[in-house]
């Protein structure tokens, strides 16, 4: 269940409205899905010890993987969790994007005044992308208009991680100068020899790469980890 023994120990104090807040959202949660604290045991690896807890706001130092264990067998984004405790600051973060603010902003950024062609290499998946853009072969060309932006490249999404925003099949586009994202922007990133598109959150002394399909559980960077941004996704084509 956990990485090693220093993640086990891991654990945010956590203010008492706060706490009292969180407590009162895991009841409503468990009764809605008519869940009994051995169920929830058995399908997370949390005590229920711990869960009687967490639910009756007695544990104030709360540890972030049991919130990752939770929000899967819940089917919520545990950015919600972090929100609700005050990790994360409501206005700086979108757990919840809707599909037409990604369109808009992709209508935005087609749209420009130059109305100039440009042809930007369109790549097979995104680890040919980066590992060919190094040596400038791209596998065919895009052409949009565009102003001239030579960081530019574009590559098949291969899986459903980020769907519904980001469909499998369709085409994103990066900018592979940008290497620096904010909280909830889409980066494309390299961790542990694996290449991936993922939604960017700094918690805390934390990382942590979100994918907008709840199925799949946030993946929390290690300071041991080999971990890269590789580029900010700017739009998306979908087929």
């Amino acid at each position: 269940m956990y990485n090693s023994i220093k993640e086990m120990h891991m654990r945010f104090e956590v203010n008492d409205d706060k706490l009292l807040e969180f407590s009162n959202f895991l009841k409503k949660l468990r009764a809605e899905n008519n869940y009994t604290f051995e169920y929830i045991r058995k399908h997370t690896g949390i005590n229920i010890a711990d869960l009687n807890r967490l639910e009756n706001g007695s544990k104030k130092k709360i540890n972030p993987f049991h919130l990752i264990e939770l929000s899967k067998i819940y089917k919520i984004n545990v950015l919600k969790f972090y929100e609700i405790l005050g990790y994360i600051d409501h206005d700086k973060i979108d757990s919840y994007v809707e599909k037409n603010v990604i369109e808009e902003k992709v209508a935005d950024f087609l749209i420009e005044k130059e109305n100039r062609n440009q042809k930007i290499p369109l790549f097979s998946s995104i680890s040919s992308s980066i590992e060919k853009m190094k040596n400038s072969i791209p596998e065919s060309f895009i052409q949009f208009p565009l102003k001239n932006e030579k960081a530019l490249k574009a590559a098949y999404l291969l899986d459903n991680t980020m769907e519904p925003t980001l469909n499998k099949g369709s085409i994103i586009i990066f900018n592979s100068d940008i290497t620096e994202l904010s909280n909830s922007e889409i980066g494309i990133f390299h961790y542990n020899k694996e290449y991936s598109v993922k939604r960017f959150y700094k918690v805390k002394d934390e990382t942590i790469l979100q994918s907008d399909n709840y199925d799949y559980p946030p993946i929390i960077i290690k300071e041991y980890d080999n971990f890269k941004i590789l580029g900010k996704f700017v739009g998306v084509i979908t087929i």
